[in-house]
């Protein structure tokens, strides 16, 4: 995502290749390094941006592709699982195996700092599921403890691990976007809430 886009224009330029799925990834950034344009009280400009795809794709005549993040939430709304790394509760199902033969989380945590995807673990010698057992390792890191109040945990899931880090502090912080996926989730679970009820009338 860049903010600079206009995210309808974004998507219907997108949608005009008649992809099966497309995905709007958050920069990486974390509250070390914020994300272009996420700073403390300025606002949800992530979700807004997110909103207006959401809007345009959610409202239209007919299916024009599946939009993973999107989705992703509404599933969850709905209770069920996302299956998308950084949104929901569930720890991502995913290592990235090196060229070296070296199992590492995913490369997304290579933003919070230097060798923070190794385990230590490697294709000759352990199994894949090794790198839950692994003390330590940010794929295993529960919900942040500020995160445990919150109405939308079972949706947000505290965020990608990777933005919840801050130097010195590890990773037991919600996310850098905390006050965007808040908003996002409130506004799809709103629609979503209007719209069962609108068909049950």
């Amino acid at each position: 995502m860049d903010l600079r886009n206009d995210p309808v224009e974004a998507y219907e330029d997108l949608i005009r290749l008649r992809p099966p799925a497309v995905d709007f990834l958050l920069p990486h950034g974390n509250w070390s390094r914020p994300p272009p344009g996420r700073v403390p009280g300025g606002g949800t400009p992530y979700a807004d941006w997110l909103i207006a795809v959401f809007d345009r794709w959610y409202g239209a005549a007919a299916a024009e592709t599946a939009v993973r993040i999107l989705e992703g939430i509404l599933v969850l709304v709905l209770g069920g699982r996302s299956g998308t790394e950084g949104i929901g509760p569930e720890p991502a199902a995913v290592v990235v195996v090196e060229s070296d033969g070296s199992i590492e989380l995913s490369d997304a945590l290579k933003s919070a700092y230097h060798g923070a995807p190794r385990t230590g673990l490697h294709v000759t010698t352990d199994p894949f599921g090794a790198v839950f057992d692994v003390p330590g390792v940010a794929v295993r890191r529960p919900p942040p403890a500020a995160c445990r109040p919150c109405p939308h945990l079972r949706v947000c899931g505290g965020g990608h691990v990777a933005h919840r880090y801050r130097a010195g502090a590890g990773f037991d912080h919600p996310s850098v976007y905390c006050p965007d996926l808040y908003r996002l989730i409130e506004h799809i679970g709103g629609r979503v809430a209007s719209d069962l009820v609108r068909l049950r009338a």
